[in-house]
């Protein structure tokens, strides 16, 4: 579906027809070898393809999102704090 706002000026209507004969036109121009409502194997898998790159886009983000909120906690520390911590600790080792 599109937009109203996109087209600019409304022109006409197609027929059913049309609309099948605009579908192919589509389907060619975007180098699909198949019909209307079909995917052919190389379509397919370029989809898979794409849907496999953005599932590993979006593993990324939320370990992205992880790093960034251990980074604010670790930001929080108060590093006065922790030395005389870590100096006892290391006597005990």
């Amino acid at each position: 579906m599109v937009s109203e706002e996109r087209i600019g000026e409304w022109i006409g209507e197609l027929t059913e027809s049309e609309v099948q004969d605009l579908d192919i036109a589509l389907a060619v121009s975007l180098g699909m070898k198949c019909g209307p409502g079909q995917l052919d194997t190389d379509t397919l898998e370029h989809l898979n393809n794409l849907q496999a790159e953005l599932n590993v886009c979006q593993n990324n983000i939320q370990n992205i999102n992880r790093i960034g909120s251990n980074l604010e906690q670790l930001q929080k520390i108060n590093v006065e704090e922790i030395i005389p911590l870590l100096i006892a600790a290391g006597q005990y080792y």
